[in-house]
């Protein structure tokens, strides 16, 4: 029997079978038991906003698997790889993405590698792909209508219709 959370490797094991009727009629014997490590998975991570403001955008271990279950932040060690933008804040200790205000428009990539913390060996590597756009701005049905962009927002200056 292997006990949960043995780390992946190779174990000697000997133990010595003796006969019942005569106790000194002994051989040893040493077996091999190999543990593997589960399998890891990181999947890529989407995220479409129309607005460049600070949000929490959720965890990137949401979709990422260890031994077909969903990943706990314990028992991965979270690193980014590429892609490090001081806007963009992934919290390596739960997985959190969140961005901040001055992230401009735009697309941006980003690869993080989550690997096992029983096999630190074990890894895999996820893409996070962020898109930000701007809200389209409304159609202008007055001349005198005039819209500026605030708080992501469009919002229309306070001024009455002009009838002509």
């Amino acid at each position: 029997t292997v006990a949960a959370n043995t780390a992946a490797g190779t174990y000697t094991i000997s133990y010595k079978i003796c006969e019942v009727s005569t106790p000194t009629s002994c051989s040893t014997v040493t077996s091999n038991v190999t543990v593997t490590a589960a399998v890891i998975l990181a999947v890529n991570d989407s995220y479409n906003l129309q607005c460049n403001a600070s949000a929490t955008l959720g965890t990137i271990l949401t979709n990422d698997k260890l031994n077909m279950v969903s990943v706990v932040a314990s028992e991965v060690t979270i690193t980014l790889e590429s892609g490090a933008n001081a806007n963009i804040i992934l919290n390596t200790s739960t997985g959190e993405l969140s961005i901040t205000n001055g992230l401009g428009f735009g697309e941006y990539t980003l690869v993080y590698k989550i690997c096992e913390k029983l096999n630190p060996a074990n890894c895999s590597n996820g893409t996070i792909s962020i898109k930000i756009t701007q809200k389209v701005k409304p159609a202008i049905v007055d001349c005198s209508d005039t819209f500026t962009f605030v708080n992501c927002d469009w919002v229309k200056d306070n001024k009455l219709p002009v009838i002509r």
